[in-house]
């Protein structure tokens, strides 16, 4: 969350066309405090301090939960619990995944191996309105002159394709 932080206020600066340099007291710096949040846990444990200058911060217990915090901010700020990681949502069909809010519509989420949960989607000739719905290898067929509205599967490297019929990568 600590880098996250700074590479938004880094581009966000730059962006704005500030300096965005260490120094910038548009971007602090974080520094890692323990006994910050007073040995308790959850919603009730603070994370992060700040007075705008120095800026302090502590891991959230348990790992469920998260400190979110602005790239500048003053005052405090407490863990928030968390479901699926807000960058983890909407994720394809062959990505990996935390529970079926992870994945994209449609798409499940389902232990593969021992321990490894992968967002699980359509087969070839299921019915599709978007790729990420397709399992890895097969792409969701709809637009073009004639839209299948269907998983098919992504043409050899050695067949033509275009906009409207996926390639495999190669």
């Amino acid at each position: 969350t600590f880098l996250l932080s700074a590479i938004v206020c880094f581009f966000g600066t730059a962006l704005a066309g500030e300096s965005a340099n260490a120094n910038s007291s548009a971007c602090p710096i974080w520094n890692g405090q323990k006994g910050l949040g007073n040995g308790r846990i959850g919603e009730q444990r603070r994370c992060a301090k700040s007075d705008g200058i120095k800026s302090f911060a502590e891991e959230c217990d348990p790992n469920n939960y998260m400190c979110i915090i602005d790239p500048v901010m003053e005052g405090e700020k407490n863990c928030n619990r968390f479901d699926v990681l807000p960058w983890k949502k909407n994720m394809a069909a062959g990505d990996d995944c935390g529970g079926n809010s992870s994945c994209f519509n449609e798409v499940s989420c389902k232990n593969v191996t021992d321990g490894t949960f992968l967002c699980v989607g359509k087969a070839n000739g299921d019915a599709c309105t978007d790729d990420r719905q397709c399992n890895p290898g097969l792409f969701c067929h709809h637009t073009g002159t004639r839209p299948s509205m269907k998983c098919e599967p992504v043409k050899n490297i050695t067949e033509a394709c275009d906009q409207h019929m996926r390639c495999e990568f190669g």
